[in-house]
């Protein structure tokens, strides 16, 4: 367990050996409480991870689905594996004419693979990772290709 300097507790007992009286300090660990890390930081990492297109739309989508923003966090080693660590996705907020104006995040994964290529790692995304964050993104937000 790794502990804080602010987490160090020091006692200070006398103690009775031998007729005389000694002075020990001993040093009690106890474990830190973790803080709750604020919106505003949630959203600072996510703009040093992805480029946001109209950040203050972005920003105001991540507001109000505040859930998408872990989703986010957590799909950034994924998306390394499959697109590879130096891979930029850009985040945008997208309107669907199809669903009266309904807003949707997309994160658009700038790749110079091949179409056919970066259609197979999409694919890869889906089956060994998305797929299974679709209860917590509720249609609010898929990735896309975008070629660079």
């Amino acid at each position: 367990m790794k502990v804080s300097r602010a987490s160090r507790l020091k006692y200070f007992g006398l103690i009775l050996k031998g007729g005389k009286v000694s002075i020990e300090i001993q040093t009690v660990l106890r474990p830190s409480i973790p803080r709750p890390i604020t919106l505003g930081a949630r959203l600072s990492v996510l703009e040093e991870i992805y480029l946001f297109r109209e950040a203050t739309a972005v920003r105001r989508f991540l507001q109000t689905h505040t859930r998408l923003i872990d989703v986010l966090l957590e799909a950034q080693p994924h998306l390394a594996k499959h697109f590879g660590p130096a891979t930029q996705v850009a985040l945008e907020v997208v309107s669907d004419p199809e669903a009266n104006g309904a807003k949707q995040l997309f994160a658009y994964i700038r790749t110079t693979l091949p179409v056919e290529a970066a259609l197979a790692q999409l694919d890869l995304l889906d089956e060994e990772w998305f797929l299974d964050q679709l209860d917590r993104v509720n249609g609010l937000f898929n990735f896309n290709l975008e070629s660079v």
